[in-house]
């Protein structure tokens, strides 16, 4: 199972003039807003997704998603001097390793060295090496 596949986490968005701000609270500092809750709620997604993604290419543990419940959104509020209290949670969801795949996954040429015998079986078989090595690669770092 891919360890990195559909992570949630909680946002809370606050209605903000003409703007929706969103926070993120498991990520000390990281907002985002839109014009309307739409807009916020897709920029809540770009951020979070690149966020991961990052982390995870950089080796970084993600961090374990809170527990709040709607009842901390004034405590979230006064925390960003947040002119409106009352905000919404709303669990948002991510999947960083397509997005790496779709959207990070450039492919760069490496030169490896296999046994003679073990070519000749792979050409026998008509094997893709470079499938095999990234099937390969992807299985040691625990991915799909």
């Amino acid at each position: 199972m891919n360890k990195f596949m559909n992570k949630i986490y909680p946002a809370f968005f606050f209605n903000e003039g003409a703007d929706t701000v969103c926070i993120f609270p498991d990520f000390d500092g990281m907002s985002t807003y839109g014009t309307g809750r739409t807009e916020a709620l897709a920029m809540a997604v770009d951020a979070l997704v690149g966020t991961l993604s990052l982390m995870i290419l950089d080796g970084q543990d993600l961090p374990t998603p809170s527990n709040f419940t709607s009842a901390d959104a004034k405590r979230i509020a006064e925390k960003y001097d947040l002119s409106s209290t009352d905000g919404e949670l709303i669990m948002v969801s991510v999947d960083p390793e397509a997005y790496i795949k779709n959207n990070l996954g450039k492919s760069v040429r490496k030169s490896v060295t296999i046994p003679e015998w073990m070519d000749k079986r792979a050409k026998e078989k008509h094997l893709n090496l470079s499938r095999v090595l990234q099937a390969g690669i992807r299985a040691e770092l625990g991915l799909s």
